[in-house]
């Protein structure tokens, strides 16, 4: 209990001098965009320098950014494919049409790298923004070619404020929905709910 206390009396302390540090800084000028990037990886880049300057900045607490539409038929020429995202997610398994598809989604991750690493090395009182933080990386569906959407590729990064074990790949019995997890973060941010969403349960993330 008492060092409960301490570290509490610690954390208050710490907010109370990152609000001084912050009190005189002027926020950056920012112009808002005429429209969307054309260029995918500028276009994300942008958007998630933004998301990075919103939490340094104290401006917000969440943010949500989709990476791409549902149903994209964007084609990324920008990496030699000339198919859009959509039709090559109906790929049929053939082996070709597949590997497109891997290099379009390595792609896309490539850009989630890219912000993670912004938020790694953006320093956030004694920590980094990354630090204390939570971010959830996931898609809709796992299978495009059957819409399937059991066993989903997600990632959860950050450490929560020292409330996440990160460096972890940990698999849930199948049929876990993901709201199951969305509820845990929310257990991890103090928001205590008996449920969200089609969620059946809570997951041990700490």
């Amino acid at each position: 209990t008492l060092s409960e206390y301490l570290d509490g009396v610690r954390d208050v302390e710490r907010r109370i001098q990152i609000a001084e540090q912050s009190a005189g800084r002027e926020l950056p000028v920012m112009q808002r965009p005429a429209g969307r990037v054309d260029n995918y990886e500028e276009n994300a880049r942008i958007m998630f320098d933004l998301k990075v300057l919103a939490f340094q900045t104290d401006m917000t607490r969440v943010t949500t950014f989709a990476m791409a539409k549902e149903k994209s038929e964007r084609a990324y020429r920008e990496i030699g494919l000339e198919e859009g995202h959509h039709a090559l997610t109906h790929h049929g398994y053939n082996p070709v049409m597949m590997d497109k598809c891997i290099r379009l989604e390595t792609y896309q991750t490539k850009q989630f790298a890219y912000y993670l690493d912004r938020m790694q090395n953006t320093i956030d009182g004694d920590a980094s923004l990354l630090d204390n933080t939570i971010t959830l990386f996931a898609s809709s569906i796992s299978d495009g070619h059957k819409h399937y959407r059991g066993n989903l590729p997600v990632i959860l990064a950050g450490g929560g404020a020292g409330k996440l074990r990160p460096g972890r790949h940990i698999r849930y019995d199948e049929g876990t929905p993901l709201t199951n997890l969305c509820l845990s973060i929310l257990d991890v941010c103090g928001i205590e709910m008996e449920s969200f969403g089609n969620s059946t349960g809570h997951l041990d993330i700490s």
